[in-house]
């Protein structure tokens, strides 16, 4: 992964926009998805992002255009090759999921094709899926797009927040527990939100968690999403927190990109 981000980070930006692209395109197709660790490389790129050695809106854009080709082309095949699929060994290992995702699309299309396209398990599916089910193009493109424009974002967050910290010691230093409340309240955000995606799910189709009563696993997610609510407020007010705001704010409003040479002054 090391000798694949210096590869990256050397490269001209329209070699880096047409790298990501392809990323994010591959991943956006069923079998090879399964093979396809992106979420470690949306990651590491947004690491990238976070240290100031590749633009935040050229890896954006990159990713954007690479997901939209990759559930086009799903979708396409999905609508062509309806019959042949079904009998995908794929398709009949994993009915359950398939069914459910179904389920989902014929009763919520637009929220399931915005939701689903942040989910692991689902992302590389919606798409095919819609295609099979002859889904609207107008029902299926709008919000397919507003989804391949959020998403990458969302994936490159907790690598920009990495190569932040890592770039600047003074944010990780051992005098206090900045490093630990951003982490912690970074996954306890994650988990809530997780643990609602698991309530929405058992309040619709009966699946529940580990056991645990639809009531109970709302209030759950309640208490986690309060909790990582009041995470994010708190940790404001930590003296830190002026620091790496401001540094965010530079990679979203200033994303100049830092030759290796600034990087290692830095």
């Amino acid at each position: 992964m090391e000798s694949w981000l210096i590869y990256l980070k050397s490269q001209p930006t329209g070699y880096s926009i047409l790298i990501i692209g392809i990323i994010s395109f591959a991943e956006s197709l069923l079998i090879i998805s399964f093979l396809f660790p992106s979420i470690v490389f949306m990651t590491a790129i947004g690491t990238l992002i976070g240290n100031r050695q590749l633009n935040l809106y050229s890896a954006w854009f990159g990713s954007t255009i690479g997901c939209l080709f990759g559930d086009w082309l799903s979708y396409y095949i999905g609508w062509k090759f309806k019959k042949w699929l079904n009998n995908l060994f794929l398709f009949q290992k994993y009915q359950t999921i398939f069914r459910l995702t179904k389920s989902a699309l014929y009763q919520y299309s637009v929220l399931t094709i915005l939701i689903g396209r942040f989910i692991g398990p689902t992302r590389p599916i919606i798409s095919i899926i819609s295609g099979m089910l002859q889904l609207p193009i107008k029902k299926f493109f709008l919000p397919n797009i507003v989804a391949c424009i959020l998403w990458p974002i969302l994936y490159f967050l907790p690598g920009i927040v990495a190569g932040i910290t890592i770039n600047n010691p003074e944010l990780i230093a051992k005098k206090d527990n900045f490093k630990i409340l951003l982490i912690f309240i970074f996954l306890i955000n994650i988990i809530g939100i997780w643990f609602f995606w698991r309530w929405w799910k058992a309040h619709k189709y009966q699946q529940l968690l580990f056991s645990l009563t639809v009531k109970t696993t709302f209030w759950i997610s309640c208490i986690l999403c309060l909790i990582g609510i009041l995470g994010i407020i708190l940790i404001q007010f930590h003296p830190k927190m002026y620091i790496f705001r401001t540094l965010l704010w530079k990679i979203f409003f200033s994303p100049t990109i830092q030759n290796h040479d600034e990087t290692l002054n830095n």
